[in-house]
């Protein structure tokens, strides 16, 4: 049984999917954009906190990737765009709002 981790699960609380997006190391996953925690978070972290994702994710044997990531800090809603394999995105998925809206 894989257990997610709370900043995983906090993470995935910003997050959406992005159904449009085509790119071939998107293929076979989901791919997702994940916001800062706040506008005033620094873009540096929100890049650490996707490679901490990543990391667990293909410690979890899913495939992951960061696709695009905002190098320069503004202190507006930036977002890095993730793609996660399963079975490691069935897990996370439920923390996503829109999937929790779809419960509810």
């Amino acid at each position: 049984m894989l257990k997610v981790p709370k900043f995983a699960q906090e993470m995935m609380s910003r997050a959406r999917f992005d159904r449009s997006y085509t790119h071939p190391a998107a293929d076979p996953g989901y791919t997702v954009w994940i916001r800062k925690a706040t506008p005033y978070t620094y873009a540096s972290t929100l890049r650490d906190e996707c490679e901490r994702l990543v990391a667990w994710a293909r410690r979890n044997y899913a495939d992951a990737e960061i696709l695009e990531c905002p190098k320069d800090t503004r202190h507006c809603n930036q977002a890095a765009l993730v793609v996660i394999t399963d079975p490691v995105m069935q897990k996370l998925e439920k923390f996503m709002p829109e999937m929790q809206a779809q419960k509810g």
